[in-house]
C-alpha cells in the first residue's frame, strides 16, 4: 500500500520531525486565549492514529499557568515505528499538549489524524 509523505503536519507547521527535537502536535494553550476553553466546551478525550517509520516517544503535559512555569508531564509511552492509535483523557486539566519526542532518526514517513471528543471515558 502507498502512503504518501507528509510534509507539513503538525500543529505549529513545522516539517517531518527530524533527530531528537520535540514537536507539538497539538497544545490548548496555542488554540485558546483563556485556559479551561477545551474543558468549558466539554471536551473530553484526546483521540490520535499516527502511521511513523521510526521509534519515537509520545507525551502528555499539563499545566495550570498555560505553560507559563508549570509543565507536569502525565504520560510517557515509548512507540516502535509503525502505527500507533490511542487516546489521552484530557477533560481534568485546565491545558494541556501532546508532544512528540522523535526518537533520534529522521522520520520519512509520519502522518497524524487526531480528533477531539466528547465522548465519556470507558469506565
Amino acid at each position: 500500500m502507498y502512503l504518501p509523505q507528509a510534509t507539513k503536519i503538525t500543529f505549529d507547521d513545522s516539517t517531518l520531525p527530524t533527530g531528537s527535537g520535540d514537536t507539538n502536535l497539538f497544545n490548548t494553550a496555542l488554540v485558546y486565549t483563556g485556559k479551561r476553553q477545551f474543558r468549558a466546551g466539554g471536551i473530553r478525550k484526546f483521540v490520535f492514529n499516527i502511521v511513523h517509520d521510526q521509534a519515537a516517544t509520545l507525551r502528555l503535559h499539563k499545566s495550570n499557568d498555560r505553560f507559563v512555569s508549570n509543565d507536569v508531564e502525565i504520560s510517557s509511552t515509548v512507540l516502535a515505528a509503525g502505527v500507533t492509535e490511542g487516546e489521552f483523557l484530557v477533560e481534568l486539566y485546565d491545558d494541556w499538549r501532546v508532544v512528540w519526542e522523535n526518537g533520534g532518526v529522521d522520520q520519512g514517513q509520519f502522518e497524524v489524524d487526531i480528533a477531539l471528543s466528547d465522548d465519556r471515558a470507558q469506565s
